[in-house]
C-alpha cells in the first residue's frame, strides 16, 4: 500500500490532506494526466530527485519540476472539488 503521508512533503495544505481519506486521495491522484501522475508518484512516493526522474523519463529537470508543480496545482483543485461535492451531499442528506 502506498503511504499517502508522503504527500505532506510537497507542501499541499495539511488541512486539505487531513480532510480526505487515503483511498480517496489516491483516486484523485489517478485523475492527474499520465505525465503529471508519473512525476508526482516518482517524486512523492518513490522519493526520487528531479535529476533522477528526468533521466528515467528522458525529460529535462525543468520539465520534471514543472510537471510536479502542475500536478500539485491540479491535485489541490481536485481536493477542493471533492470537498465541495461532499459538503453538497451532506446538506442534501442533512
Amino acid at each position: 500500500m502506498v503511504d499517502v503521508e508522503n504527500i505532506e512533503s510537497i507542501d499541499l495544505s495539511i488541512a486539505q490532506i487531513d480532510e480526505v481519506e487515503g483511498s480517496v486521495l489516491l483516486g484523485l491522484i489517478k485523475e492527474l494526466s499520465p505525465a503529471y501522475r508519473m512525476v508526482f508518484n516518482l517524486y512523492v512516493f518513490e522519493e526520487y530527485k528531479h535529476s533522477e526522474i528526468a533521466e528515467m523519463l528522458n525529460i529535462s529537470i525543468g520539465s520534471s519540476k514543472s510537471n510536479l508543480s502542475k500536478a500539485k496545482a491540479k491535485l489541490e483543485g481536485l481536493i477542493t472539488r471533492y470537498r465541495v461535492d461532499n459538503k453538497k451531499k451532506d446538506k442534501a442528506h442533512g
